[in-house]
């Protein structure tokens, strides 16, 4: 178990239609990093109650009110990093 893994998927996964879809509702909380490197992760809902999410994808979509918040401090749950970065 490793702190502050909310979902992971292996690197070497093949990336298929329609990826990986992680949706969520005005209760959800989603603390924690979503690592699904090689395939695309859709993320979609009304997930407002997490404190930080972080996604680490191949190609992301995010839609609805869907929030990837970053409030590391307010979390009992470390953050592998505190660095938010795009790459492309």
């Amino acid at each position: 178990v490793y702190a502050g893994m909310l979902l992971w998927n292996d690197a070497a996964a093949p990336d298929r239609n329609p990826g990986s879809v992680i949706a969520g509702t005005s209760d959800s909380v989603f603390d924690g990093a979503i690592y699904f490197p090689s395939t695309h992760v859709k993320y979609v809902g009304t997930s407002t109650a997490s404190a930080w999410t972080m996604i680490i994808a191949d190609t992301i979509t995010i839609s609805g009110n869907a929030v990837v918040a970053s409030d590391y401090a307010s979390s009992p749950i470390p953050p592998p990093t505190r660095k938010v970065t795009l790459v492309e």
